[in-house]
């Protein structure tokens, strides 16, 4: 699992990808998390609304709890917005995928192989790293492409 925790002046969101085999396969949305008072390393320096995430302040890293699920350490980075950004393309490529291949796969004449072959064509795992309006348009070409009917 990797873990991301992004702070702007109001809000920080937490945000969680699974991954498995190199690939993300999943993205829980990001929790708004409010500011606490507490000072003390013993209590939390941020709770969710719903008090389900605490995240807890320490020297070189947040410990992030989650109510049943595992304590992750998030280290402090400069470089964690480039990251944050490759990560969410590389989620946004896999939902697309596979809503594209949930909508095709029951039109007739579908080939399993064909589809995936096209997909892959675009080479859009090499263009995870643009930054997100780019990106997007890379996508909208490719499904409106994959959606074109055969001739």
């Amino acid at each position: 699992m990797i873990c991301y925790f992004t702070q702007t002046d109001s809000v920080l969101e937490v945000e969680y990808f699974y991954e498995k085999g190199g690939h993300i396969f999943g993205h829980l949305p990001a929790k708004q998390l409010q500011p606490t008072a507490a000072t003390s390393s013993r209590k939390p320096a941020f709770t969710s609304l719903d008090h389900r995430i605490k995240i807890f302040r320490e020297k070189d890293y947040y410990l992030i709890k989650r109510k049943g699920g595992p304590r992750m350490k998030v280290y402090k980075t400069l470089e964690t917005a480039a990251d944050i950004a490759v990560v969410r393309n590389r989620n946004r490529l896999f939902a697309l995928s596979h809503k594209l291949h949930k909508e095709l796969i029951d039109t007739p004449g579908f080939e399993e192989q064909s589809f995936w072959k096209k997909w892959n064509s675009f080479n859009l795992q090499e263009q995870v790293t643009l930054d997100n309006a780019a990106f997007s348009k890379k996508l909208e070409a490719a499904r409106l492409e994959m959606l074109k009917p055969k001739k």
